[in-house]
Order: C-alpha cells, then structure tokens, then sequence
C-alpha cells in the first residue's frame, strides 16, 4: 500500500506541477476543477489516495485548482458536465 501511495502520489505531483506550469504560462487567475471518477468505494486505498492528491492540489496551487474525486463511478455522468 505505501508503494501504490508514493506512486499516486509521485503522478500526482507531475500532474499537478504541469498543470501549474500551463497556468503560468497562459496566466489564467480563474479556478480550474479537475474531475477524477473511479470505480472503488470510499475505503479503497485508490480513493483515499485521490482525496490525498486532491488536498496537495489545492494546497500546492493556492487554491487556484481544485480536484472532485467521485468514487464508485456514482457520479460518472455529472463528471463530465
């Protein structure tokens, strides 16, 4: 589990840091959502590690991006909306 956890996290970090890099470079000041849904319920270790990931990048780019994590594909369709 902490391999699966640095990993995510690992990703997490390039998304996040090209993401940043994009935003500078266009100089958006609006909020951008990232939607992430996943098949898994709210106790597997992927969800727990999408809601870690989605801390970081609120944190990391000051609130300029957010991230809606929807487990158990419940909320597929509104995801994409």
């Amino acid at each position: 589990m902490k391999h699966f956890l640095r990993g995510a996290a690992s990703v997490g970090v390039a998304i996040l840091l090209a993401l940043t890099a994009g935003l500078a470079l266009t100089g958006a000041a609006m909020a951008e959502v990232i939607k992430v849904a996943h098949a898994d319920n709210e106790q597997h270790p992927k969800h727990i590690a999408f809601l870690r990931f989605a801390d970081m990048v609120k944190e990391k780019s000051g609130g300029r991006l957010t991230v809606e994590v929807y487990p158990s594909a419940s909320s597929v369709a509104s995801a994409s909306s």
